[in-house]
């Protein structure tokens, strides 16, 4: 784990077979807050000729090459870098951050959208480096890692900032792409991707405690070779950071069929679950079947009491706490599941035969408007199969 000390100043899972997941739903989407943004330019104070750190408010940590060039995304005037020269013998790594040291619960918008563009050069001398993102809180501690290798050109990000994961996604040497890293400091989750490609979804951003503030968003050259650097370097433009209050939770409604219904969902310590049914989706009552204190465990439930031709199951919890998922079971290969909208969102349905799948496949995007819509797979197949619903 390469690492560094400084002082600082949505998805929703549904597997077969059906569930209602109860949730709040506002009556618009979140106006996103600017926490801070920047393109680079001349006309926002950044001199070409000047390193990065030094110019605006950013800062670094380490040593090596990084500044403000042109010309490697059209039309963007300039933009920012870091690698492409040496540090100073001895030095392995270069951080170069905006500090931004924000709360986002406490300023009532735990959901965090990082975004920028940008590019990795490889190296012309034969050197292979790692260019990275982290992201620390206020007190410098790493929540998260998105690693970039010019060797194995692999995207991989590290879990708490300590556990490597592979993600499968390539990327390609002098190739564009946009980076989103969407972070919800309430329920402790991440997702990313690069351009359309999932790179991470619902992911912790802790687990063992760390503070969930935002602190800064680090550019980072990791050398692989400290007295021999390569010559490459990771371009970036279009730094940006907003805010939102959590987005619109879509209530997620699927039949089940039989006499028995088995669920079963993650709790957390100290948070109390409470499990009911209705016999109708907007049942104005609805009957609490049992109360569970979490402890960090999955709980399993039971229904044996089952008889309806069609009976809806609903999992309510306190607030702050991570949004449950729930898993139900199915049978059959067809499966169909309904979910509130709000008019304008764009909701993205994918599908996964594994629960913690790095990769899931979109099956169709739809837009809101402000009904229950309903989505049908025809090809449900394999004896499991977790249908996740994300917004945009």
């Amino acid at each position: 784990m390469r690492t560094h000390h400084k002082s600082v100043p949505v998805a929703y899972l549904l597997a077969l077979l059906g569930f209602l997941w109860a949730g709040g739903l506002s009556s618009s989407l979140a106006t996103p807050t600017n926490i801070f943004s920047t393109q680079f330019e001349f006309a926002q104070g950044y001199n070409a000729g000047l390193n990065l750190a030094g110019q605006n408010g950013w800062t670094k940590f380490g040593s090596g090459g990084n500044g403000l060039t042109n010309g490697f995304f059209p039309g963007q005037g300039q933009q920012a870098y870091v690698g492409r020269f040496p540090p100073v013998p001895g030095n392995s790594n270069l951080f170069v951050w905006y500090p931004i040291n924000y709360s986002p619960v406490a300023a009532g918008l735990p959901r965090v959208k990082f975004a920028t563009l940008m590019s990795v050069v490889g190296s012309t001398n034969g050197g292979y480096d790692f260019f990275q993102w982290h992201v620390f809180n206020n007190q410098g501690q790493p929540l998260i890692v998105i690693d970039f290798d010019t060797d194995s050109t692999n995207v991989g990000y590290f879990l708490d900032g300590t556990q490597f994961v592979n993600t499968g996604v390539k990327f390609a040497l002098g190739a564009t792409y946009t980076l989103t890293v969407t972070m919800n400091f309430a329920a402790n989750r991440w997702s990313a991707t690069l351009n359309s490609a999932l790179l991470a979804a619902n992911q912790p951003m802790t687990t063992t405690g760390k503070q969930l503030t935002l602190g800064d968003v680090d550019a980072v050259w990791d050398i692989y070779l400290p007295n021999v650097p390569g010559d490459n370097f990771m371009v970036f433009d279009n730094y940006t950071l907003t805010a939102e209050a959590l987005p619109p939770r879509p209530t997620l409604f699927a039949p089940r069929y039989g006499r028995s219904f088995n669920l079963t969902f993650p709790t957390q310590s100290n948070f109390v679950y409470t499990v009911e049914f209705a016999n109708q989706a907007y049942a104005p009552n609805w009957i609490a079947l049992t109360n569970v204190v979490g402890n960090g465990q999955i709980y399993v439930f039971r229904d044996y009491a089952a008889t309806n031709s069609a009976r809806y199951y609903r999992v309510r919890t306190q607030a702050g706490a991570a949004r449950p998922v729930l898993v139900a079971n199915g049978l059959g290969k067809r499966f169909s599941f309904s979910f509130t909208t709000v008019a304008g969102a764009a909701y993205l349905i994918d599908v996964s035969p594994q629960l913690q799948s790095p990769v899931w496949t979109l099956l169709r995007t739809l837009t809101g408007d402000g009904s229950v819509m309903t989505f049908v797979d025809d090809a449900a197949s394999g004896s499991t199969q977790f249908y996740r619903v994300r917004i945009e």
